[in-house]
């Protein structure tokens, strides 16, 4: 690169001598030679100075614009770093929301069987386990992703969808919170271990509990695919795209 503009700068310079030299050249045709030779060699003497002037100029702000080249290089790889550390955890996000599927599907067993059995029989076979378990890994699940919004700034497509995801997941634990409890506290009638009261504004409806959160956890599987294919997929394409951009920026130039 270097090389390249050191060939510029004596092809400008030639240029530039030999135009000086043939405005000279033309004028002593016009005139009579000797006294013109005189006034064109004052004008040559002074075009001269100009001319070494101006190559001063260039040659002196060469190691400028060698400098502007440089940082427009470092400043390119830069970006190449922070843009695909941010595309990764793009990209995690999506392997970790594609995850989610066995947890809805504990989900939809946990209620099938709730559906099935009565409580006393569950209560007997100890499936409250099975219960807060299910609880734990959605209630997990949502913490993760509430994480990851309260990090980013909400100012984007992307962010705002993600947001609203968030919203579903949280309804989904609330509501896999409630079916633990109300199990739990149904269970009691037939294990004990549980002397509190019930709570006049809480739902103790366990079937009622359960077709809310059957569908709110069908709910969330819809809206987490159309956030990965509309949302985060496409996002994660453009960003790759610019890094891609970036990279010849900072290692072509």
């Amino acid at each position: 690169m270097r090389d390249s503009n050191d060939n510029q700068l004596v092809r400008l310079s030639l240029f530039v001598g030999g135009l000086a030299l043939g405005i000279a050249l033309g004028a002593t045709l016009e005139r009579p030679i000797v006294p013109t030779l005189i006034s064109t060699l004052k004008e040559w003497q002074d075009l001269a100075a100009g001319l070494l002037a101006l190559l001063a100029a260039i040659f002196a702000l060469r190691p400028i614009f060698g400098q502007l080249t440089e940082m427009r290089r470092q400043s390119a790889a830069a970006s190449v770093n922070t843009s695909t550390t941010v595309v990764v955890a793009l990209e995690d996000e999506g392997q970790h929301l594609q995850a989610l599927n066995p947890t809805i599907d504990l989900i939809g067993h946990v209620l099938d069987v709730i559906d099935q059995e009565s409580i006393e029989r569950l209560a007997h076979n100890n499936f409250w386990t099975e219960i807060s378990a299910m609880h734990s890994r959605i209630q997990g699940e949502s913490d993760w992703l509430q994480r990851r919004v309260s990090r980013n700034p909400q100012n984007s497509p992307l962010s705002r969808s993600r947001a609203d995801l968030s919203v579903r997941m949280r309804e989904v634990a609330s509501l896999a919170h409630s079916v633990d409890h109300v199990f739990f506290v149904r269970a009691a009638d037939y294990t004990g271990g549980w002397e509190g009261e019930e709570n006049p504004n809480e739902t103790y409806d366990l079937p009622a509990l359960s077709d809310r959160l059957r569908e709110a956890a069908s709910s969330l599987k819809k809206h987490r695919d159309v956030y990965l294919a509309e949302a985060l997929n496409p996002a994660i394409e453009k960003m790759w795209a610019h890094i891609r951009v970036l990279e010849e920026r900072a290692y072509a130039l």
